[in-house]
């Protein structure tokens, strides 16, 4: 009871640490100069302040007309609140309301972190989350990109919920939460989905049993269900004759990320890391005209490009991203190089010996790590600016913090299990 106490004090002193810069920044309507894309930014008020004078979905002005916003705004949840908002209040949102959305975020990822977490992980998270901010306060704005830290908790707490013996209406509701997740940063979602199907298959694995499976496949069920219902809209939207240019995606891209990651180290074949350069390489590479990055067009000459590249000299590719490994390790795993070592060593130790005694923990250690793996990608592949770097400290922050704590639990446990024997064999000596 005294670890309990212990820890939910220490989570609470951790949630308000992580709060009160928020508040400070929304009592003041200020943030970060710079901290923020502000054509992303401004693509999400114009949206609802469209919206606000009865103009077409999730659109921004264009002219004489309108554009569609995804070709502004990568994924378009905020944008569908901003349109929401427009049409419930006839007026657009602003930019506090913005960063008190961010705020709502963060406060629900480390309630739901907090609330999954056994006493003594949490204690040791909370601990790593008083000396690790969400956002760092360089990124600390209205921008979308202010939640990835957040939705990096929250996706930890979606892929472990698969071990819980919840009813299974329960995942609806958690599908629901991932597909909110998908909405606001894909990328987020797609990594709580590949470390939730972990979990679940190595857990009906251990268990010899399909309920892990069979909660993950309601939580994705619904997820997919919810996106075709978000597709309506969208296709409505295609046909309004307001809106011009209907080549979009309607969520972020995946390909032209790949081949502008690549530009991020020196290579043989010149990519750089720019949109105007990638979209030029790419008409000139397959005698087009440019298109926006956005677009559906863009996507389809970028795949076949980057596939070309594993075509012609995998072994260099494999060498780019290989170099970055070390440098995006001292740089943003929590602990710097030191800590990526203990991690590399506690981790999986943890994760061996806890799961084989069904602690508690285990499945939340297989989630974060699953979690923190993908942000490893993310860093070393895609992109290893601190703008999207950041959330891999806290992962990897917390990951340590619940290796740690079940370490200390299996080594508690052989504590008890020795001094048992030995109470057993000291009776059977005095008999």
């Amino acid at each position: 009871m005294r670890l309990a106490r212990s820890s939910l004090t220490a989570a609470a002193i951790a949630l308000a640490a992580q709060v009160s810069p928020h508040l400070s920044d929304i009592w003041r309507d200020d943030y970060a100069q710079g901290a923020a894309w502000e054509p992303r930014v401004k693509a999400i008020l114009d949206v609802s302040r469209v919206a606000a004078r009865g103009g077409p979905y999730l659109s921004v002005p264009a002219g004489r007309g309108f554009e569609a916003a995804d070709l502004k705004v990568n994924d378009l949840g905020f944008a569908a609140l901003g349109y929401a908002w427009g049409r419930a209040f006839g007026q657009p949102l602003k930019r506090r309301t913005l960063m008190a959305v961010n705020l709502v975020i963060l406060v629900t990822a480390l309630l739901a972190l907090f609330a999954a977490l056994p006493p003594l992980p949490r204690l040791l998270a909370a601990l790593v989350l008083l000396v690790t901010p969400i956002p760092v306060p360089a990124y600390r704005s209205p921008d979308p990109l202010a939640a990835h830290g957040s939705l990096a908790l929250f996706g930890v707490v979606i892929a472990a919920s698969v071990m819980r013996r919840w009813p299974y209406w329960s995942y609806a509701a958690i599908g629901l939460s991932l597909f909110v997740m998908h909405k606001i940063r894909s990328a987020y979602a797609l990594y709580a989905a590949a470390a939730l199907l972990a979990v679940a298959v190595i857990g009906a694995w251990r268990d010899k049993n399909r309920p892990p499976l069979l909660r993950a496949s309601a939580t994705l069920f619904t997820c997919f269900a919810l996106e075709a219902l978000w597709q309506v809209p969208l296709a409505a939207r295609a046909a309004d004759p307001r809106v011009s240019q209907q080549d979009t995606l309607g969520t972020h891209n995946i390909y032209i990320v790949l081949l502008e990651g690549v530009g991020w180290s020196h290579n043989r074949w010149g990519i750089k890391a720019s949109d105007p350069w990638a979209a030029t390489y790419l008409a000139d590479r397959f005698g087009a005209d440019p298109v926006n990055v956005g677009t559906g067009e863009s996507e389809r000459r970028a795949r076949r490009a980057y596939f070309d590249l594993w075509l012609q000299e995998p072994a260099h590719l494999i060498a780019v991203y290989a170099s970055r490994v070390p440098k995006a390790v001292a740089d943003h795993c929590f602990g710097g190089t030191l800590g990526g070592l203990v991690l590399l060593v506690a981790m999986p130790s943890a994760a061996i010996l806890g799961w084989r005694q069904s602690i508690p923990a285990g499945g939340l250690l297989l989630a974060s790590a699953g979690v923190t793996l993908c942000l490893v990608f993310q860093t070393v592949v895609l992109d290893p600016r601190l703008i999207y770097a950041y959330p891999l400290r806290i992962a990897s922050g917390l990951t340590l913090a619940v290796a740690v704590a079940l370490l200390l639990d299996v080594a508690a446990r052989y504590s008890r299990r020795s001094a048992s024997a030995g109470s057993s064999r000291d009776a059977r000596c005095a008999g």
